[in-house]
């Protein structure tokens, strides 16, 4: 079984920098790191994925980009890394423009294609890794789909990582093509401009989000009736990256322990499951 998704905003303490990488700067343009989905506690981390999921190691996962809303500057690139085993994509769709700039009428809504179609109007269904994001289609592509292991694309598995570079300002969202309440913001700034926060900020960020949906994922007071359960809990708001949630999908025996490989469920013959 995959195991969960989450995301959210909550409070930091060192203790959590587990999230994201430190930002590495070069000397031509800035490196940001984010991630795709997260876990808490990350079985996957080590690779010993498979073990610690068959020994009972029931992370919850972030269904969220984390952190899901970025302030770079222009030439900057971003890299989210699989933070899970639950498949997830990067895409920054294709943005129809207005006949005359700046003349009604306005640009058509966004069009959200599926996984497998991706960006295919403009190439394969995946777009190459380091591909630049350019909705004007002047020095990049209008739309970057990271596709995933359905599409034979850059994020395939846990720890695999997916870089958009940004030679153009503005706003741009970029969404999941397979979990759509999954989507953030980037934010491109000239180069130069003060950014309101930095990769260690965002490490924390990400980290206390996390920690936030996965850890409220099960209420406390849940009475356990024998069936399975699929759980969700909340919605972020109020942020460039809209809205998002936490779940947690386990199978469950009627007392509420988690069946695993190592703890099975044993029945009886003639006993209903």
């Amino acid at each position: 079984m995959k195991s969960f998704d989450v995301v959210q905003i909550k409070y930091y303490t060192r203790a959590l920098l587990l999230v994201v990488g430190l930002a590495v700067p070069l000397s031509t343009f800035g490196q940001w790191k984010a991630k795709a989905g997260a876990e808490f506690p990350d079985c996957m981390h080590g690779g010993a994925g498979d073990d610690l999921l068959a020994a009972g190691c029931a992370t919850a996962q972030a269904m969220a980009f984390v952190p899901n809303e970025l302030w770079i500057h222009q030439n900057d690139n971003i890299t989210w890394t699989m933070a899970t085993d639950e498949a997830h994509t990067v895409t920054f769709l294709n943005q129809p423009l207005p006949a005359t700039p700046g003349v009604a009428p306005y640009p058509a809504a966004q069009q959200r294609p599926s996984n497998t179609v991706g960006c295919t109007a403009f190439g394969a269904a995946a777009s190459p890794n380091n591909s630049s994001y350019d909705p004007n289609a002047q020095v990049g592509l209008p739309c970057v789909h990271s596709g995933n292991a359905a599409t034979g694309g850059a994020l395939q598995a846990y720890g695999d990582t997916f870089t958009v570079k940004f030679p153009t300002q503005g706003n741009f969202k970029f969404v999941c093509l397979i979990h759509s309440s999954m989507n953030g913001t980037v934010h491109v700034l000239p180069p130069g401009t003060t950014l309101p926060y930095q990769q260690a900020w965002y490490d924390l960020q990400g980290a206390g989000r996390t920690l936030n949906l996965t850890t409220n994922v099960i209420p406390s007071d849940l009475i356990l009736n024998g069936f399975n359960h699929i759980y969700t809990v909340g919605k972020v708001v109020a942020t460039g990256g809209g809205w998002q949630y936490g779940s947690e999908f386990r199978f469950l025996d009627p007392t509420g322990r988690v069946i695993t490989k190592n703890a099975p469920m044993v029945v009886t013959r003639g006993t209903t499951v």
